[in-house]
């Protein structure tokens, strides 16, 4: 198909035609838009889970309670400063 192999379900495939048919775009374009809002969706999603792990560390009562994690763990990095 048109997918490159990447799609083999015939769902999928409906579903892909009806998205492109709706909007009047290509394939192509309706797929492509469609991953980048869910990309930009789930990146506010990680961005808004990390910043609600980061408040609660700093809302610490008188900053003696001790973490679960460590701020670099509530960000997503290892203790090397890689991304997990």
């Amino acid at each position: 198909g048109p997918y490159g192999g990447y799609v083999s379900q015939d769902k999928t495939d409906s579903k892909i035609r009806d998205l492109a048919a709706l909007t009047g775009e290509s394939i192509t374009v309706a797929v492509r838009t469609a991953i980048e809002q869910r990309l930009r969706r789930e990146s506010a999603r990680r961005r808004a889970g990390v910043a609600s792990r980061l408040l609660g560390l700093s809302l610490a009562v008188g900053g003696k309670k001790r973490f679960a994690e460590s701020a670099e763990q509530a960000i997503g990095y290892d203790e090397n400063g890689l991304s997990r």
